[in-house]
């Protein structure tokens, strides 16, 4: 059963056995309105798109929009890996990356934004198997939390 607004704007509900499996949207989904939220309880597990991006050493990511968490796998050589956020993301939209390789310390993952990161032009992670969490706010990313 396919409920449609508009084209471009789709709730499927994929039944099984005469229960909904799932519900597929293919457009944004808010709960609740500004002054008057609601609540999201998941019973099950939330997903986030994961990626592994295989780099060389002294080599460039670009984080889509469509990430959540990107494990940095550094691969050959010597020198910083560069991770570029997005420069138009969302209110409010997280990213989580992570050292997969474990060798951050001697190849620093050097993450930069269209804005600040808590008041510096980058962000350095240097604990081999680090991690940084990053929200961001409207005009600025906030580290959330850094291992």
């Amino acid at each position: 059963m396919a409920i449609t607004k508009n084209p471009n704007d789709v709730i499927l509900l994929v039944n099984e056995n005469g229960r909904v499996k799932r519900i597929v949207l293919t457009t944004n989904v808010q709960v609740g309105t500004i002054g008057s939220p609601a609540e999201l309880q998941l019973t099950g597990k939330l997903i986030l798109n994961s990626r592994t991006v295989d780099v060389n050493a002294g080599g460039v990511i670009a984080i889509n929009d469509t990430d959540n968490v990107v494990n940095v796998n550094i691969k050959n050589g010597s020198g910083n890996v560069s991770v570029l956020l997005p420069n138009l993301p969302k209110k409010g939209t997280v990213y989580y990356i992570k050292d997969a390789a474990g060798k951050c310390k001697n190849n620093n993952i050097v993450i930069k934004g269209n804005g600040l990161i808590d008041g510096s032009r980058t962000q350095n992670l240097k604990v081999n198997y680090g991690s940084i969490l990053l929200v961001w706010s409207g005009d600025s990313w906030s580290i959330l939390n850094v291992t």
